[in-house]
């Protein structure tokens, strides 16, 4: 039996079929898996690494029981540079009226966009970390350059 569950505990949802005794372990899995990269995988309960276990290698045995355990995506890191964008914006409108109360907010959120740019550049994609790291840069200079106004 090969069990694919949607999240860790399965709340979000799982998915059982029946293993095909003719194929590998490893072609049942890539059958009813579109895509597996941040997955769990166990054999018979036991956690195993499908870069290195054997069995993936052979046909399932009569009671072999697998389990596929998805681990939940995020937010994309465009949707996290819209986010960005839109709290600058909205920081910056503040900072623009005079208010002092818009100063702090503002550090914080960009102290809080270090790692995803982090993040960006391990993941590969340099050019939007770049973007984030230089939309950081200028909210930063520009609330600490501001001068508060009357609240």
């Amino acid at each position: 039996m090969l069990t694919i569950l949607n999240d860790p505990a399965g709340i979000t949802g799982k998915r059982r079929h029946a293993l095909d005794y003719r194929l590998t372990l490893q072609q049942n899995i890539e059958r009813h898996l579109s895509g597996g990269g941040d997955a769990e995988l166990r054999i018979n309960g036991t956690v195993v690494d499908p870069l290195t276990d054997p069995r993936l290698d052979r046909p399932p045995g009569r009671f072999d029981l697998v389990t596929v355990s998805l681990r939940p995506r995020g937010l994309d890191p465009i949707t996290w540079a819209y986010i960005a964008a839109g709290a600058s914006a909205v920081l910056a409108l503040a900072l623009r009226r005079g208010s002092a109360s818009a100063r702090t907010p503002l550090l914080v959120w960009n102290a809080l966009l270090v790692p995803v740019v982090v993040s960006l550049v391990q993941s590969g994609q340099v050019t939007l970390a770049a973007l984030v790291a230089a939309t950081v840069v200028v909210a930063v200079v520009a609330g600490l350059m501001a001068t508060p106004g009357r609240s």
